[in-house]
């Protein structure tokens, strides 16, 4: 009893694979997605809104609790500087998840 292995019958023809790197939604920060997640469920904004007393004026953009969410995350995302912060924070998808934009 001898069994035949044919290459051609063994491997099924692979599907065309196909890239594109121009779609909405993409990001090169999404390993922080799942963190931004988290801590938002985590109730970290809420602790640092009642913990921290800072007025700010009537014009500013992020309160005080931002400014700590915004870092946290950029420091698990690598930031070792304030210009990487605002680096990951550059960009569009972190922020719609983020409820900035």
């Amino acid at each position: 009893m001898s069994i035949q292995n044919n290459k051609r019958s063994a491997r099924v023809s692979s599907k065309k694979v196909t890239i594109s790197n121009h779609a909405k939604g993409l990001t090169s920060q999404a390993g922080l997605v799942p963190v931004v997640k988290f801590l938002r469920n985590s109730g970290l904004i809420d602790l640092a809104k009642n913990t921290i007393e800072l007025k700010r004026g009537s014009n500013a953009l992020y309160d005080s609790a931002d400014a700590v969410f915004l870092t946290v995350v950029a420091i698990m995302g690598g930031a070792r500087a304030l210009s990487s912060v605002t680096t990951i924070w550059a960009d569009g998808v972190l922020r719609r998840l983020s409820s900035w934009v």
